[in-house]
This record gives C-alpha cells, sequence and structure tokens, in this order.
C-alpha cells in the first residue's frame, strides 16, 4: 500500500503536517471526519478544531495537539503516548481503552469524558478539568493531577499508585476499590468522596480535606 507524506490545510489560519497517511484521503483533519487507525505520530495538530472527529484506534504517538479543541472526539483505543495536549479542549472525548502514558495535559479540559480503563501512567494533568470523568479501572500510576478538579470523577479500581492528588478537588469523586499505594493527598479536597475498600498504604493525606467522605482514613477532616 502507498504511503504518503502530505501537508493537510485545516483552515485559513492552520497548517498540520501529516505523515504516513494511508492512504490520504482516508484523513481529512476537521470537524466530524474520519481518521480512525491512521497513523499520525509526531503530527502538529496545534490549535486544530477536530470537534466530534473519528480516531479510533489512530496512532498518535507524540502528536502535538496543544490547544486543540476536540470536544467529543473518538479515540477509542488510540495510542496517543508522550503526545502534548496542553490546554486541550476535550470536554466528552472517548478515550477508552487509549494510551496516554506520559501525555502532558496541563490545563485540559477533561470533563465528562469517558476514560474507562485508560492507560495513563506518568501522564501529567496538573490544573487539569476532569469533572464527571469516567476513569473506572483506569492505570493512572505516577500521574500527576496537581490541583486537578476532578469533582464527580469515577476512580472505581483505578490504580492510581505513588500518583500526586497534592491540592487537588476530589470532593464526590468515587474510588472505591482503587489502589491509591503511596498516593499524594496533600491538602486534597476530599468531601463527600467514596474510597471504600481503597488500598492507601504509604499514602499521605496531611492538610485533606475529608469531611463526610466514606473510607477515609482516621483523620480530621473540615
Amino acid at each position: 500500500m502507498r504511503y504518503v507524506t502530505a501537508a493537510l490545510i485545516l483552515s485559513a489560519a492552520t497548517t498540520v503536517h501529516a505523515f504516513d497517511l494511508t492512504p490520504m484521503d482516508a484523513c481529512r483533519p476537521q470537524s466530524g471526519a474520519s481518521c480512525a487507525a491512521a497513523r499520525l505520530s509526531g503530527i502538529n495538530w496545534r490549535g486544530a478544531r477536530l470537534d466530534y472527529a473519528e480516531l479510533d484506534r489512530a496512532v498518535l504517538v507524540r502528536a502535538r495537539l496543544d490547544r486543540a479543541s476536540l470536544q467529543g472526539v473518538d479515540l477509542n483505543n488510540a495510542d496517543l503516548t508522550n503526545a502534548s495536549l496542553r490546554a486541550a479542549d476535550m470536554q466528552a472525548t472517548d478515550l477508552r481503552d487509549a494510551s496516554l502514558v506520559g501525555a502532558r495535559l496541563n490545563r485540559s479540559d477533561l470533563s465528562y469524558a469517558r476514560m474507562h480503563r485508560v492507560q495513563m501512567s506518568e501522564a501529567i494533568l496538573r490544573d487539569a478539568d476532569l469533572t464527571g470523568a469516567d476513569l473506572r479501572e483506569s492505570v493512572l500510576r505516577n500521574a500527576d493531577f496537581e490541583n486537578a478538579d476532578l469533582r464527580n470523577a469515577q476512580l472505581e479500581a483505578a490504580d492510581a499508585a505513588w500518583a500526586n492528588f497534592h491540592d487537588a478537588d476530589l470532593s464526590e469523586a468515587s474510588l472505591a476499590g482503587a489502589n491509591l499505594r503511596g498516593a499524594n493527598f496533600r491538602n486534597a479536597d476530599l468531601r463527600n468522596a467514596d474510597l471504600r475498600g481503597a488500598k492507601f498504604d504509604e499514602a499521605s493525606f496531611a492538610g485533606a480535606k475529608m469531611a463526610n467522605c466514606l473510607g477515609c482514613p482516621g483523620m480530621a477532616g473540615d
């Protein structure tokens, strides 16, 4: 099958460079487009508008998607290892079974994103908005959620060992049955959260707010 190198124009103001598109017409990066299973490693889609595009199973290793609009995009089973998604708009995006290992998602909006079983070890999500996100059974080992908004997020049975939740808002979030060994919850807001059945040996909860928290360790809450 023929491989091509192409420069694709998203708008008058945005040029992207795509490599290994197979074939070129199979992937037109614009709102609602289908790029399913496309090979797009290293692509530069900074600031691109890709709302509701189909990128399921796409390979986007080290892709640059900072400030891109990805609302409602299908990234189910996509490979975004080491991708840069700083300040990206990913509201209600489908990231089920995707790989975001080592990805940089600082200040990104992942509110109500579907992230069931996502692989996100070593990812950076400082100041990110994950309100209502579904992170059940996800692997979040050593991920950095400092100052992130995780209100009402679902993290049941997630593996968040050694993750950093310093100053994060986890109020009304569910972490039932999660692996929280060695996690940092210093100054985090865990009010009305559910940690029943979670494992949190070696975790730090210094200064955390834990009023009405179910299953939280026995320390005074605000």
